[in-house]
């Protein structure tokens, strides 16, 4: 398994459930973040799970490594959005919104390491 790099993280308090090493968004305050949902603008991914809101989490930030469970069938290389559940799926399309690339492949329910991302991608990886 590729490493990542080290994690830039902050622990921020849950708006609910958030599922460990999925991809969470802005919450209802800078220092709330959800589960994110289908293509959702990423904030960072989950190290740590929730069990309800305002349980702390800590999260993964951009500019940092991290561990993301994955949906599908994924690729080394490949950068990688929210699905509906906030597992990382392929970009496949311009104006998702990329959380992170992947630094090894695997298949869905996988657990890989990313480089933490947030921006919108220009088009299908």
């Amino acid at each position: 398994m590729a490493s990542h790099s080290e994690a830039r993280t902050r622990t921020f308090k849950a708006d609910g459930a958030i599922t460990q090493y999925t991809v969470v968004k802005y919450g209802t305050d800078a220092q709330h973040v959800a589960q994110a949902g289908a293509n959702d603008k990423c904030r960072g991914i989950a190290m740590t799970a929730a069990a309800a809101a305002e349980d702390k989490v800590e999260v993964a930030l951009p500019g940092g490594g991290a561990l993301l469970k994955i949906s599908e069938t994924v690729t080394g290389g490949q950068r990688l959005t929210s699905d509906a559940s906030g597992l990382g799926e392929v970009v496949d399309a311009a104006d998702e919104a990329v959380c992170g690339r992947a630094e090894n492949g695997g298949v869905a329910n996988d657990v890989i390491p990313v480089e933490v991302m947030d921006h919108d991608a220009t088009g299908a990886e």
